[in-house]
């Protein structure tokens, strides 16, 4: 079961470059949405500063923090922006995945790509919007009990004063909180896979069936989604590699890193198509199949027999003949 989700997903992956490149897109303007104003700040702030010049060799964290210092009004505008951009983010994710499920589930028609994509899109987005709100909360209560109760179970190792006890109280508590959020993200993938799958309307239970799923087929749930962070995680690691190999201080190295950037950027929406493809397979085949809707067959009406017309008093019966 586990192997044709895989296959299936590997398949989407590299079989739909139509697909692929829709969302490149998509992401790719909301990065320049995000990333042209931030970068005309940091090229005016730059330009009265030699110092910035440690740009040309990647993000440099400190100096970063001293210009934000240095201006009055830069952390508010930039927590500003990061908010935007984070909910943002949030209803773009729930507004793709409508898209992409709606993809992956159905088979090809007659229908452009574009059409049958911002389609689905479209119909899916008021619901996965609720399943977000809805997972929202339910993180949220989740998440303080997780850091309440695992806080609580540690304190007592961090309270002797050794500086190891203390970090390692800290990682537990870390590694809590990850599981925890990573669970839910996955329980929110697959309630929107079954949300497509079964057209319901009801994201309260929809979520309530995607939380068992996850709990009673962590094996399947945790592998798909491991690959996939595996995949995204790889991708990231050779664009950061380059980064830190080479610095942008020529024009061949900048087009060459942007090249890198794009390319990763590619392969981590390839692995997003491909994992959604193999939850939605994994979920199909481990759901029991819908039963068909019932259909009214009118009863037929008995046949109606025509009774025999009564001879003429004056004419002679063959009977009494």
């Amino acid at each position: 079961m586990i192997g044709r989700a895989l296959g299936e997903g590997i398949r989407s992956a590299t079989r739909r470059p139509g697909l692929v490149a829709t969302l490149w897109a998509w992401n790719l303007a909301l990065t320049l949405l995000a990333a042209v104003p931030f970068w005309a700040w940091v090229s005016t702030v730059s330009s009265v500063s030699p110092a910035t010049d440690a740009f040309l060799d990647g993000l440099n964290i400190g100096l970063m923090t001293h210009l934000v210092a240095a201006e009055p009004n830069a952390f508010s505008m930039i927590a500003t922006a990061v908010a935007i951009l984070a909910l943002t983010s949030l209803l773009s994710g729930a507004f793709l995945s409508g898209g992409i499920l709606e993809i992956v589930t159905t088979e090809p028609d007659d229908r452009p790509l574009l059409h049958r994509f911002f389609g689905g899109a479209g119909r899916f987005f008021g619901r996965f919007v609720r399943l977000l709100a809805i997972a929202g909360l339910t993180l949220g209560v989740v998440m303080a009990i997780v850091a309440a109760t695992v806080g609580a179970a540690t304190r007592a190792l961090a309270r002797g004063g050794s500086e190891p006890r203390a970090l390692f109280a800290a990682v537990i508590l870390q590694v809590a909180v990850g599981l925890t959020i990573g669970f839910f993200v996955l329980a929110l993938d697959y309630a929107r896979v079954m949300t497509v799958l079964s057209g319901s309307r009801s994201m309260a239970r929809t979520w309530w069936r995607a939380l068992l799923f996850v709990v009673r087929r962590t094996p399947g749930v945790a592998t798909i989604g491991l690959l996939a962070a595996i995949g995204v995680l790889g991708a990231m690691a050779i664009a950061a590699a380059f980064d830190i190999a080479y610095g942008a201080r020529t024009w061949g190295v900048i087009v060459c890193a942007v090249v890198v950037h794009q390319a990763m950027v590619v392969v981590r929406t390839a692995v997003r198509v491909g994992q959604l493809s193999a939850q939605a397979r994994y979920c199909r085949d481990s759901l029991p199949a819908p039963a068909p809707p019932a259909v009214d067959v009118p009863e037929s009406a008995p046949p109606t027999v025509e009774p025999l017309a009564e001879p003429d008093a004056g004419s002679s019966s063959p009977l009494r003949e």
